[in-house]
């Protein structure tokens, strides 16, 4: 897909660290291919969002070795150099605007990685994902909270990956959203 079509998009994860990343390193956790949109934990726990251009976001919320973490991050374009921003984390949300030159530009995206490494630092994620859903929407905070508390139930409108850890198939993990991935 383009940035073009990023004008909504909504990315969920459910996952637990077995250590934080080393000093001066972060894990990433769900993003793209080219690592221009992820999810990742720094050093210190503190949960984080990629959009575009390296633009991070930040929540307040610092995920601690051997706890299950249910992060999710809502981003909306409302014009070419602003972003609007939902993270919810564990039951708590935070909420803003980002402003920035080049955040809508024309990059594509051929795929999706889990807990894997950054190109830059070699570093891979120690840890278990057990559940990973994107949507081409911007899901109000009423919709994250329908999915934390029933996460294997989520909303189908927007629904473009869902894919379901423990449900492995032929050492694949099949996505469950229909979106045909």
């Amino acid at each position: 897909y383009y940035a073009s079509d990023l004008d909504e998009s909504t990315w969920i994860v459910l996952f637990k660290l077995n250590s934080l990343p080393p000093s001066s390193y972060r894990y990433k956790i769900f993003g793209s291919d080219t690592h221009e949109m992820s999810i990742f934990v720094k050093d210190d726990g503190r949960i984080g969002f990629r959009h575009q251009v390296n633009k991070n976001l930040y929540s307040d919320y610092y995920a601690s070795p051997n706890e299950w973490v249910f992060f999710s991050t809502s981003v909306k374009y409302v014009s070419q150099t602003k972003i609007e921003y939902l993270f919810f984390a564990n039951g708590q949300s935070w909420s803003g605007y980002l402003e920035s030159d080049g955040l809508n530009y024309d990059n594509s995206y051929s795929g999706y990685r889990i807990a894997h490494d950054s190109i830059w630092q070699g570093v891979y994620t120690d840890g278990l994902v057990a559940l990973a859903i994107k949507y081409y929407k911007f899901l109000t905070l009423d919709e994250i909270q329908k999915i934390y508390e029933n996460p294997m139930n989520p909303i189908t409108d927007g629904l473009v990956l869902w894919l379901n850890f423990h449900n492995i198939q032929d050492n694949i993990v099949p996505d469950l959203s229909g979106y045909g991935n």
